[in-house]
Order: C-alpha cells, then structure tokens, then sequence
C-alpha cells in the first residue's frame, strides 16, 4: 500500500485512481500530487457516477491543480486520432451492473452522458484525465470473466486507452528526472488505483505488468521505453 504521499509514487510516470468521487485530499496529500503532476506525472481518474461524485472529485482535484480549468475534451483533440479513430466517449458499465441490469448507465438519467475531461497545463500537456459516468478499468480487466462483456465493451475501451498511451509519449518537462524508471527497475510499469475511497485517506495499491492483459502490458512497456530514451537524449 501506498499514500500520496510516498516517495514511491515517483517511480511511476502515469497513475490511475479508481472511483475518486468518494476520495479527499488533505493539504499534505494535495501538496504531494501538485508536485508529481507538475514534475511530469500523469494522472487518470476513472470510474465515478453522477452529480455528487463529480463535485466532490472537482473540490479534491482543485486542492492540487487550483489554477487550472477542468474542460470537456473535445473529440477533434490529437489524442484521439493517434492510433484509432475515437469517435465518441464511450460508456462503459461494471461487469456486474451490466450482467445485472442489460444497461450502462449506473445512476439512471443523472450519468446517461460519458464524460472525458482534462486539466492542462500552459503547454498543453495534459496532467489530469477524468473519465467520468464509465469504467474503463472493467474494459481492461474483464477479458476472461465474460466473453459477451469483452466483446461488446473491450475494443472501445482499449482504443481509449491506448491512445491515451501514444498522447503520454511526449518528454517529460525539466526537473522530471525522477518520474524516470531507476536502474532497480528497468522496463517496469505499474498502475495505481485508490484501494476503496475513503474519507480519512488515499492509499493507493499496484498491480505489476505481469497482472495486466498482454496488449495493456505492451502498451505501458512501450510508454516506458520511450520515457527512457527521451531522458539520454
């Protein structure tokens, strides 16, 4: 288990936190994330629905990044025409939500409409990707559980997220140096997701390359690669 606060977090260019409408920051652990994001860390929200998990998300991401505008991306952005064609934010229910219910919509009418927002910074980069009313994580991680799931929601949601992959092949900004991976831990990638959102604090745990789908291992392996190579030349 890790914090934010953990100088662990450093290790690892892009992390990604798991149900944050239900997370809080206190100033120590905003503090710590501003400065990751800043240094060149990347951060991807996912899998949060309806009114009250978006207002509390913007109140905690803003703790962070106070000076900067969350926006709705729009769809002719680079980053979804790198590899594939995005056409459209797809929504994407939890496993058991769809088994149960047939539908993708997981608070009814209130989360009918998938969101991708972003938090750029005066460059341009990107340093925060919100996904909101869809879960991306159950696109990736449900191929063996249902085969009708995987086929249905799987290929949208790898074309998200591995242009998403080809959008982070960018340097890192100066000072960055230790967002690169270290000689303990060549060609290694890990996500971070918050463990279960809690009031009280925002552990996160992670899950080695080798627990990930094999096209989601190569994706990360090659973001790493490149990382490596813009850091010597």
């Amino acid at each position: 288990m890790f914090q934010l606060t953990d100088a662990e977090l450093y290790k690892c260019p892009f992390i990604m936190m798991t149900e944050p409408g239900g997370s809080y920051f206190d100033d120590d652990e905003a503090a710590h994330l501003r400065d990751y994001l800043l240094r060149g860390g990347f951060l991807w929200a996912d899998d949060f629905w309806g009114d009250v998990a978006w207002d509390n998300w913007d109140q905690q991401i803003k703790k962070a990044l106070p000076e900067f505008q969350i926006i709705d991306i729009p769809l002719a952005h680079p980053m979804f025409h790198m590899l594939y064609q995005v056409q459209r934010v797809p929504q994407i229910p939890s496993i058991d939500y769809w088994a149960g219910s047939g539908n993708t919509s997981e608070r009814g009418a209130e989360s009918a409409v998938p969101h991708a927002r972003g938090i750029f910074d005066e460059h341009g980069n990107m340093l925060v990707l919100s996904t909101f009313n869809t879960d991306f994580g159950d696109a990736f991680e449900r191929e063996g559980d249902s085969r009708a799931y995987f086929e249905q929601f799987a290929g949208v949601g790898y074309a998200f997220g591995t242009k998403r992959s080809c959008e982070l092949h960018r340097a890192p900004p100066t000072g960055a140096a230790s967002m690169m991976p270290t000689s303990k831990s060549p060609g290694t990638a890990m996500i971070w997701r918050v463990s279960k959102p809690a009031r009280s604090s925002s552990a996160f745990h992670s899950d080695a390359l080798r627990s990930l789908p094999p096209v989601t291992a190569i994706m990360f392996r090659s973001l790493m690669t490149r990382l490596s190579s813009s850091r010597s030349t």
